[in-house]
């Protein structure tokens, strides 16, 4: 499957996103292989999954996207939390 973020997050069908609790990372492997990998344990799509609510007793929808920069989740925390 080729990724893609063309599904819509108010229509998706949960039951057929990847748990991001099922999906893990080798921080230790190098950046392209970390990529690889994720988006083979989320089925080609690494746009959409799901995560349990805050009871723990069913499932939201998350979308995400992509920039393209070199900033990373990390850097971007960070910058936040000093305005903060």
């Amino acid at each position: 499957m080729t990724p893609t973020n063309e599904f819509d997050i108010r229509t998706v069908n949960k039951d057929m996103l990847v748990d991001a609790d099922d999906v893990h990372v080798d921080i230790d492997a190098p950046k392209a292989e970390r990529m690889a990998s994720t988006v083979e344990q989320m089925n080609g799509n690494p746009y959409f999954f799901k995560c349990k609510n805050e009871k723990g007793d069913d499932y939201i929808a998350v979308e995400i996207s992509y920039g393209n920069t070199d900033t990373s989740v990390d850097d971007c925390a960070e910058s936040w939390l000093r305005t903060i």
